[in-house]
């Protein structure tokens, strides 16, 4: 059996026939967080060296450090190499670098704030359409606020946050009360998570109906995002650091493979009493201080029943970053009650099983998570589309991430029952 004979219209075209969008204008961008790894080494390719460059201007950037100001070309080619050495960890193309560097010494507003502060300059707030936030967790609420306060008086504007979007439950409470206060239409804020930008998670979001549909109701998944990384280098403390992250592995990680399960619409059944949680630390000592957060969690929680989930469904998360782990996995398994699909986020392969395991058909999705992302904002700004991961799924999945955390017990890796 094809592809095409189960879902003939299985593919989500990024650039399909009903969706020209004029390039007249170009969409002003402003970074807060410029010269972070994220945005050097995944977001300005896709916006300087794809066919998005006509859609955006990288109009203004702001970095929090001890110097506020980059004097000239080379005083920010020197920091550029500092970060590339200490922060990166791929070696970027030469092409791209020097066009990057071009682009922001000639044409991108540069401001720089202290270490610490929090508070953006009104120079950035007014001259760009969109706000991208991409610093440490903690900067991320009293930032996004400033930005919601500013909206009222700009209603164009639009920001996304990187995930988390905030650090905890109650700034999660506030922020819905500033959006519900400020009458902010909720579809001008977005809350970034790459993962769900992803070709084949994309598919499977997009075309669920037909899946459950064809293979029955959901009975169970395990989502594993197991990296082989260990915490010998600052910008893998820094996602676990508490006084930057405001949480450990769970929370960085975590949101990912609940960002998924939202998007689904599985929701976490608390009535069932049937939550489990371990949280635990790996045995380096870059991160023994208790200033550090877990570095692996295992939860399993029964699905609230539904259209597409059964009466027994139920989900298991592993996310972890160690490396003594034998390998990298990056993979979803959802099992339905006549087959199965595996997601292979790492592979960005797509493969849908039937009740035997045999394979009824596999698909590679190529397109770049950020190159999917930036588009969804053409379409939501120039289109005045509803973005793809709404503002209220974020804070839902985010919730459920805190809620996790209160049901965790530390324990000794080998402790955990499963893994």
């Amino acid at each position: 059996m094809t592809t095409a004979q189960i879902f003939p219209n299985e593919l989500e075209r990024l650039d399909s026939g009903d969706e020209k969008f004029s390039d007249d204008y170009a969409i002003r961008l402003g970074f807060v967080g410029m010269l972070s790894e994220v945005d050097i080494s995944r977001k300005y390719y896709m916006l300087l060296m794809t066919k998005l460059s006509k859609f955006f201007r990288l109009a203004a950037g702001v970095d929090i450090y001890n110097n506020s100001v980059i004097k000239n070309y080379s005083n920010l080619s020197k920091l550029f190499g500092i970060i590339k050495k200490h922060r990166l960890r791929k070696s970027i193309d030469k092409g791209f670098e020097e066009l990057f560097l071009k682009q922001i010494y000639s044409e991108t507003n540069y401001f720089g704030i202290g270490a610490g502060e929090t508070q953006l300059p009104q120079e950035f707030l007014e001259n760009v359409d969109v706000i991208d936030i991409s610093t440490p967790n903690r900067y991320h609420f009293p930032m996004l606020k400033q930005v919601l306060d500013y909206m009222p008086k700009n209603k164009e504007c639009f920001v996304i946050v990187e995930k988390p979007i905030v650090g905890s439950k109650s700034e999660v409470e506030s922020l819905e009360h500033i959006i519900k206060n400020n009458k902010i239409d909720s579809r001008r804020i977005i809350g970034n998570d790459h993962y769900l930008h992803y070709g084949n998670i994309r598919h499977y979001v997009k075309n669920l109906d037909k899946f459950v549909e064809k293979l029955g109701k959901i009975n169970d998944m395990k989502l594993l995002i197991k990296e082989k990384e260990g915490f010998d280098n600052s910008r893998n403390r820094d996602t676990i650091y508490k006084p930057l992250s405001c949480g450990g592995i769970w929370l960085d990680m975590g949101i990912h493979a609940l960002g998924f399960l939202t998007a689904i619409g599985a929701e976490v059944d608390y009535q069932s009493d049937l939550i489990s949680a371990w949280s635990f630390k790996s045995i380096e000592l870059a991160i023994r201080d208790d200033n550090y957060g877990e570095s692996g969690m295992v939860t399993k929680f029964k699905v609230r029943s539904s259209r597409n989930f059964s009466e027994d469904c139920y989900s298991t998360i592993h996310v972890e970053k160690n490396k003594d782990l034998l390998q990298t996995e990056k993979i979803f398994m959802i099992r339905h009650e006549m087959g199965s699909v595996e997601i292979d986020i790492k592979k960005r392969d797509f493969v849908v099983l039937n009740k035997n395991g045999g394979t009824i058909y596999t698909k590679g999705f190529m397109i770049d998570p950020y190159y999917s992302m930036y588009y969804d904002l053409i379409r939501t700004v120039i289109g005045k589309k509803s973005p793809y991961l709404g503002i209220n799924n974020t804070l839902k999945s985010l919730n459920t991430v805190f809620d996790i955390y209160d049901f965790a017990e530390n324990v000794e890796r080998s402790k955990v029952p499963f893994n």
